[in-house]
């Protein structure tokens, strides 16, 4: 047997105080108007939650949940319940979020002690090491070049040829800075 509560019109508080006390099952909130049932079928209680019947007897096996002596749910109880166990499982979802990120944190530091990652300046001082040779060859291709690439007039040869390689190097600088970049996120 369902028992529906509403407010018909603005009451006194000492009138809605003393119909309150009449009643056996608790009031929900309530507002103007509106009737809000003291007890809900699973069916109800989980359309009201956006939830399955099989979810609601998940909670009710795990006790967030319960039925009262008439096998229904008592909506403030459940609803409240319901509230905090999800509002808990958020915060729990948070704590372990965070003990992944210090445990990767810690095994990256595990790592560059054992030798497995390089330090940032070390990587820069291998990548500076190995690209050097190759920067010594660009830089004379413009004064190589120039002679063979406009025999006429070599000195605009040579401009057009290191305008092109600084720019050359300009890509290659931000795409570096752009790694470096993502790689710290």
């Amino acid at each position: 047997m369902k028992k529906k509560i509403s407010v018909r019109k603005k009451r006194s508080k000492k009138s809605l105080l003393k119909s309150t006390q009449q009643e056996s099952a608790p009031i929900s909130s309530s507002a103007e108007g509106l009737s809000v049932p003291t007890h809900l079928n699973i069916n109800t209680l989980a359309a009201i939650c956006s939830l399955t019947d099989r979810q609601i007897r998940n909670l009710e096996t795990q006790r967030v949940v319960t039925r009262d002596e008439t096998g229904e749910f008592p909506t403030i109880d459940c609803l409240r319940n319901m509230i905090l166990y999800y509002k808990n499982m958020n915060s729990a979802n948070d704590v372990l979020r965070l003990r992944k990120a210090q445990a990767d944190k810690a095994e990256l530091e595990l790592d560059q002690i054992r030798g497995g990652l390089l330090s940032e300046d070390d990587a820069k001082e291998m990548i500076t090491y190995a690209l050097a040779p190759i920067r010594k060859s660009l830089e004379e291709l413009p004064t190589r070049l120039c002679a063979k690439c406009n025999p006429t007039d070599p000195e605009h040869a040579y401009n057009v040829l290191r305008n092109d390689l600084d720019q050359i190097y300009e890509n290659a600088q931000r795409d570096y800075q752009d790694a470096i970049n993502l790689a710290k996120e």
